[in-house]
């Protein structure tokens, strides 16, 4: 996609890449060590918080439960007898007792606990007797009542018992009860019940301290039944009436290792931990929204966006500046280049920088300017050299009429003196002496080759001039070279050499002019017998997917790999001297060659001396 892009759009994106992939890099390893280090900072605040959050709501149920035990071991409570029928004037007493430590209480907090307990938050000091009836309360018309509560709960030694929160039936008021049991002074059996009840704002209280909280952190305790104890930051009247089931409360009472980011009851993602009071089975969270607590490196992501636009932006603006400095060149010798690949050779690029760029640009223009001299020199040579191929055209057709013309007027007195010759020789073979015949002999022969002499440069002026016409039809040309092959079995007898033909099918059909390519078989056979003095001459034909190869091998002397280039120009012979000085006309290999690739097919020579020649020659199939 990159080699794609334009020159512009490529500049453009290889400064981005330069330029903000490094610093994305540094960025990113940034960004996520500096969360890293964020969320436990985080942790550990709210940790920190969560700790003494607890350590508060422990020490003030401390605190209670002392005041509750001391309280049930004065000397009035344990007058109470175990049996529950206690006289008027003792309750009386016990009463006016009960009232005086209240107001003791309300007066001066015994409480250690300064930040929270300025004032007693302890609402209602209670007596039951053994049977569950109240016998002293500082609420005085709850004197007499009989209250729903076992006491099998109690009445072992425990010391002061918390009862935990819970709302009071009579008042609906939310409180935290401690409870002690009383012990009569003589018999020491249990003879009533201490209820010492604090108000629960007590834990609001200390829930909602607001040292060292965030904008968004908040402190509160749920129970064992998911409901929540103290008030939220956010919502009104939920105690007691919001459940707050979500995997960090439920991995709180399950005793594994809670989630710092999750949920919450508002379903607003927090980061937050959890401590499980196993005293009072409560848990307490301490939680912080999540935005908050990543606020500096969400301030740093923001930044480093807006730091990226605007890199990106100046870059883009700086791509655009620089396009006329760097890319317009650039794109001028292009556009210069490519009218120059479409011959327009007056193109100018005319830059007047004087940098790398402009002197390439110099170099072009001069480059232009030599090829437009150099393109209008070689069209003035190139005329001179259509007008001299027009000059040789004209010359080789007067060539071929010429030879056409000659051959034909020579080939008529040519048979008259041939038949002349043969009738006189005819009539003093019996008479003439031995030299006569021999020069008789000698003219015959030599008329023979004028005669083939001028038969093949018609056969090759045809050629030559297109005026051939082939005459095809299917052929086996197999049956066709075995009857060229069984020809010359007479002078291959004379000469004691071997032919033989190699085919490994005895029946191959290819549309031919059967005349021409036995005249190529004669040419090759007859050639190879010329030259070869002792051996072998054989014809190999095999049938190929689209063609039919044919070869004329021998086992001769070879030709000079100096002669292989010019085996089938015209009158061409090679040094090699054949039998009985019987020379050829320098023409059969032209007209072999001619005669195949009139054919569609091509014909090649392979030869080394003193190993042998063999000619190849293919013919289409469908040709």
């Amino acid at each position: 996609m990159f080699r794609n892009l334009k020159l512009g759009p490529k500049f453009v994106f290889t400064l981005i890449l330069i330029s903000i992939f490094p610093l994305a890099i540094i960025s990113s390893f940034t960004y996520f060590y500096t969360k890293a280090r964020l969320e436990q900072n985080a942790l550990g605040n709210l940790q920190a918080i969560n700790d003494s959050r607890q350590l508060h709501i422990n020490d003030l149920i401390k605190i209670r439960q002392e005041q509750a035990k001391e309280l049930a071991g004065t000397f009035l409570l344990r007058q109470l007898k175990p049996q529950g029928f206690n006289e008027q004037d003792s309750l009386a007493l016990l009463q006016r007792n009960v009232e005086s430590v209240y107001q003791e209480l309300k007066a001066v907090p015994i409480s250690d606990y300064t930040d929270i307990d300025q004032v007693s938050d302890i609402d209602n000091i209670s007596v039951w007797d053994i049977h569950g009836n109240i016998v002293a309360n500082t609420n005085r018309s709850l004197i007499g009542k009989k209250m729903p509560f076992k006491f099998l709960q109690i009445l072992y030694d425990k010391g002061a018992y918390f009862k935990g929160f819970e709302e009071d039936p009579l008042t609906g008021e939310k409180y935290l009860t401690i409870l002690n049991g009383i012990r009569n002074w003589d018999t020491n059996e249990y003879s009533g019940v201490l209820f010492l009840k604090s108000n629960a704002k007590a834990l609001n209280d200390i829930t909602t301290a607001r040292r060292g909280l965030g904008a968004t952190t908040e402190t509160y305790l749920i129970d064992k039944d998911y409901h929540m104890i103290t008030e939220s930051r956010f919502l009104n009247n939920v105690v007691l009436r919001l459940q707050v089931v979500n995997p960090a409360t439920q991995a709180c009472f399950s005793g594994t290792k809670g989630l710092h980011v999750y949920k919450n009851y508002m379903g607003k993602e927090v980061f937050g931990v959890q401590t499980y009071l196993p005293d009072q089975e409560w848990c307490l969270l301490t939680e912080m929204d999540l935005k908050e607590a990543l606020q500096p490196i969400i301030v740093f992501r923001n930044r480093t966006f807006i730091v990226f636009g605007c890199l990106v932006l100046f870059i883009i603006i700086f791509g655009l500046l620089a396009r006329s400095t760097f890319i317009h060149p650039i794109v001028s010798l292009r556009d210069a280049s490519m009218k120059v690949a479409c011959g327009d050779y007056s193109v100018q690029t005319d830059m007047k920088s004087h940098d790398e760029l402009g002197e390439l640009a110099k170099s072009f223009d001069e480059m232009t300017r030599f090829l437009a001299r150099t393109t209008s020199q070689l069209k003035e040579k190139n005329k001179i050299l259509e007008q001299q191929k027009e000059e040789l055209k004209r010359f080789d057709e007067l060539k071929s009429e010429f030879v056409n013309m000659v051959s034909h007027e020579l080939r008529t007195p040519m048979t008259v003196i041939k038949g002349s010759i043969h009738q006189l020789f005819d009539e003093i073979s019996g008479t003439s002496s031995e030299n006569t015949r021999h020069l008789m002999s000698m003219a015959i022969n030599n008329i023979h080759r004028l005669n083939n002499l001028i038969n093949n440069l018609l056969d090759l002026s045809k050629i030559e001039t297109g005026k051939i016409e082939l005459n095809k039809q299917l052929t086996n040309i197999v049956k066709l070279a075995k009857e060229v092959l069984f020809s010359f079995k007479p002078q291959a007898k004379e000469k004691d050499l071997t032919i033989r033909s190699v085919c490994v099918k005895d029946n191959i059909l290819i549309n031919i002019d059967a005349d021409k390519i036995t005249q190529v078989f004669l040419n090759l056979i007859g050639n190879a017998m010329k030259f070869v003095e002792s051996g072998f001459v054989e014809v190999i034909i095999e049938e190929r997917e689209t063609l039919v190869q044919c070869c004329v091998a021998d086992s001769g002397k070879g030709i000079a790999p100096t002669d292989l280039e010019k085996v089938f120009n015209k009158f061409q012979q090679f040094g090699h001297k054949p039998v009985k000085e019987v020379k050829g006309t320098g023409l059969g290999l032209s007209i072999c060659k001619g005669l195949v690739e009139m054919h569609g097919g091509k014909i090649w020579v392979e030869s080394a001396v003193g190993k042998g020649t063999k000619f190849f020659f293919t013919l289409p199939k469908g040709s």
